[in-house]
C-alpha cells in the first residue's frame, strides 16, 4: 500500500519547497527553479561555504545557510543530484557575494562527486576561486573492498563541518585555511546509522528494502540503501551500542578524548525516541571513558519518512577552539543547538523536588488494627482487579481515547500494591492522601489528576464520614472539570453509586453491606447508559459518534473496583462480622 504524501511532481515539490522556506525564512533567498537557496547578502572577503545534493534529506542542506553556518545550498530531486549547470549558478551567485572564494563540501556519493567536480571545474574556468572538500564520515563500510575503492560515504558528520567552517569563515579565514583545517576534522569524525524502517519513495508502494517487523538494519544509508548487516530488534541499549562499537572500531576517538556527539533522527523517530537514544548514547560512550564535551539532538540529515537514528562523534582533543566555534550563535533552523547546549547548571544548596526530611503528620480518622487490616484489604483488592481487567478498560477506550486508560490505571494499582505495606492504613485520611499522591506520580495524565483529586476530596471529607468521604470527593472533582451525570464519563458512575450509598445510610437503615451493594447495582446501571451517551468532555468529545459504541472505560474501572471492594468486605463480613459492623457503625471512628 502507498503511504500518503503530498509529494505528487517530486521536481515540482522542490521548487515549491524552497519557495516556502524563502517565505518562512525572509534573510534566504532563492532561486527555486534552479533548487538554489543562499544567503543573499555582501560578505566582503569572507569565504562561501556551499553544499548541496538530493533532496529527502531535509533539512540538509537548506537547514544550515545562516551566519556562523553555510552560505548556500544546491538541491536536486529526490535522491537525486543536482545538475551541473545548477551548482555553476550557485558557485557564481556565491562567488559575487564572498571575495574569499569558494569552497564547495561535497558528500561522498558519485552522483554528487561528479555533478559537482564538473561544476567546479567550469567555475576554475571561468576564474572562479573555488575548492573542493570530500566529506566521508560513515564508518559501516570500514575496511571493506568498496570502502578501499570509492571511500566511505558522506552523512550526519557534515553537520559538524559545516558549523565549524561555517564560523571560520565569519572571522575571514581563508580558502586554503577552510581546507587544511577540514582535512584535520575529517580525521575525526565517525558516523553510522542504524533502521528501524526503511524508507518510500513518493508515489512507490514498495518500502526500498525489505527489514522484518523484528530486525534493526545496521549501517543504513541516507538514500534508502539497506546496512550492511541485520541486528535483532531489542533494548534500546543495545541497538546504540552496536552503532557506537562500530565508530569505536574506527578509533576516531579512545578511551581519555574529548568528543562531541550528534544523534540524529532519520526521518520518523520521535522525539521521546531520539532522546532516549541519546540518553543511551550517552551512558555507553562514558563507560568508554570518554568525555562528551558537546551532546546534540536533532533531524541533522533525514531519509525521507525512514525510521531509525545516526550517530557521529568527534574528537576535539587539544581543539578548544573547535568547540567554541560549535557554541558560536546561528539563525540556521536545522541546527539545534542553543545556550543550553553548553551552559552548565550549578547545583542549587538543595533540591526543590526533594521531600523534606521529619516525621510525618498523620491525619484524619485513627482506625484500629483490625479495622485498618480491613481498610487495606479493600484497597489491594480493588487493585487487582483493575489489574486484572486492565485490558478490557484499554479496548473500551480505544474507541475514543489512545486505548490506554486500563494501562494507566493499572500504572496506579501497581504504584499502590508495591507500597501497600508502607502506607499509613490506620490513620485514614493520611492514607488517601498517600494514595493520591500515587495517582498522580504513577498515572499523571488526565486520569492521574481526575483519581488524585477524587482521593485527596476524599480525604478531607472522610474525617466526618465515608459517606462525606465519598461525596467530597466528588465535590472536589466538580471544582474543576466541567463533566457532570450525562457527559459520559466515569461520573456517571460514580456519582449515582454516591448518591445511592448517601441516600440509603441518611434514610436510617445503617446496614452497609446492603448501601455498599445498592451503590455497587447504580454504578454498574450508570456505566451500562453512557452506551448511549454523546461524550461531551474530555478526548472521546472529539471523536466520531459512531464510534462509541460501548461503555465509557473510566466508568467501567469505577465498577470494577467499587464491585470490589464490596466483595471483600463481604467476604471478611463472613469471616468476622464483628469487626466489619464495627467498622461502619456509629461506634467506629468513621460514621
Amino acid at each position: 500500500m502507498e503511504r500518503k504524501s503530498l509529494l505528487r511532481d517530486t521536481k515540482l515539490s522542490i521548487k515549491d519547497m524552497i519557495e516556502g522556506i524563502v517565505e518562512v525564512y525572509p534573510g534566504l533567498s532563492g532561486s527555486p527553479e534552479h533548487g538554489i537557496t543562499f544567503l543573499n547578502k555582501y560578505r566582503g572577503n569572507k569565504t562561501a561555504i556551499l553544499t548541496g545534493g538530493g533532496s529527502g534529506h531535509e533539512p540538509f542542506p537548506i537547514g544550515y545557510i545562516a551566519d556562523n553556518m553555510l552560505t548556500g545550498s544546491v538541491s536536486g530531486p529526490i535522491f537525486t543530484s543536482p545538475s551541473t549547470s545548477h551548482i555553476f549558478s550557485a558557485i557564481s551567485i556565491l562567488s559575487k557575494l564572498n571575495k574569499g572564494g569558494v569552497l564547495v563540501a561535497v558528500l561522498n556519493y558519485t552522483g554528487d562527486q561528479l555533478n559537482f567536480g564538473l561544476a567546479i571545474e567550469r567555475a576554475k574556468a571561468k576564474g572562479i576561486d573555488v575548492e573542493k572538500i570530500s566529506i566521508s564520515d560513515d564508518v559501516a563500510l570500514l575496511g571493506t573492498d568498496m570502502a578501499a575503492i570509492i571511500g566511505n560515504r558522506g552523512i550526519l558528520g557534515c553537520a559538524f563541518i559545516f558549523k565549524l567552517l561555517g564560523a571560520m569563515s565569519e572571522e575571514e579565514k581563508s580558502l586554503n585555511d577552510l581546507k587544511i583545517v577540514y582535512n584535520d576534522i575529517s580525521k575525526r569524525v565517525a558516523s553510522m546509522g542504524a533502521c528501524l524502517v526503511p524508507c518510500r519513495i513518493p508515489g512507490c508502494s514498495d518500502l526500498l528494502f525489505s527489514l522484518k517487523d523484528d530486525e534493526v538494519s545496521l549501517g543504513c544509508g541516507v538514500h534508502g540503501e539497506a546496512g550492511i548487516s541485520t541486528i535483532p530488534m531489542g533494548k534500546v541499549e543495545v541497538m546504540v551500542g552496536q552503532v557506537l562499537n562500530k565508530i569505536f572500531e574506527s578509533e576516531v576517538v579512545r578511551a581519555g578524548d574529548r568528543a562531541c556527539v550528534l544523534i540524529g533522527n532519520l526521518g520518523t523517530l520521535t522525539q521521546i525516541e531520539s532522546f532516549i537514544v541519546a540518553r543511551a548514547a550517552k551512558m555507553l560512550i562514558e563507560k568508554k571513558d570518554i568525555i562528551i564535551e558537546r551532546l546534540y539532538v536533532g533531524t541533522f540529515m533525514s531519509s525521507l519518512d525512514m525510521k531509525g537514528f545516526q550517530i557521529s562523534m568527534m574528537n576535539v582533543n587539544q581543539r578548544d577552539n573547535w568547540v567554541h566555534y560549535l557554541d558560536t550563535p546561528t539563525s540556521a533552523f536545522g541546527w539545534p543547538g542553543t545556550l543550553y547546549s553548553y551552559m552548565s547548571q550549578k547545583p542549587v544548596a538543595q533540591s526543590l523536588t526533594r521531600i523534606e526530611s521529619g516525621e510525618e503528620q498523620l491525619e484524619g480518622p485513627k482506625l484500629t488494627d483490625k479495622e485498618s487490616n480491613i481498610f487495606k484489604t479493600a484497597v489491594i483488592a480493588a487493585c487487582n482487579a483493575i489489574r486484572d481487567n486492565k485490558e478490557k478498560i484499554n479496548e473500551l477506550d480505544s474507541g475514543c481515547g489512545d486505548g490506554d486508560c486500563g494501562t494507566t490505571m493499572g500504572y496506579f494499582a501497581e504504584g499502590v500494591l508495591a507500597r501497600k505495606d508502607s502506607l499509613p492504613w490506620k490513620w485514614v485520611g493520611s492514607c488517601l492522601m498517600h494514595l493520591s499522591k500515587i495517582a498522580e506520580d504513577e498515572m499523571g495524565g488526565t486520569s492521574g489528576a481526575v483519581y488524585s483529586l477524587l482521593l485527596a476530596g476524599a480525604a478531607r471529607g472522610v474525617t466526618i464520614s465515608w459517606q462525606e468521604g465519598w461525596t467530597a470527593a466528588l465535590q472536589t472533582l466538580y471544582t474543576h472539570s466541567p463533566a457532570r451525570v450525562g457527559h459520559r464519563t466515569l461520573i456517571d458512575a460514580l456519582a449515582p453509586a454516591c448518591e445511592t450509598y448517601s441516600s440509603c445510610i441518611v434514610s436510617g437503615k445503617n446496614n452497609w453491606k446492603l448501601c455498599l451493594k445498592q451503590a455497587v447495582m447504580a454504578a454498574k446501571t450508570g456505566c451500562h447508559n453512557t452506551s448511549t451517551m454523546k461524550a461531551k468532555v474530555g478526548r472521546a468529545a472529539y471523536a466520531a459518534p459512531t464510534r462509541l459504541k460501548d461503555f465509557d472505560a473510566g466508568a467501567f474501572a469505577v465498577t470494577v473496583w467499587l464491585q470490589a471492594v464490596y466483595l471483600s468486605l463481604e467476604k471478611k463480613t463472613r469471616r468476622n462480622q464483628q469487626n466489619i459492623t464495627f467498622l461502619f457503625s456509629n461506634k467506629s471512628a468513621l460514621v
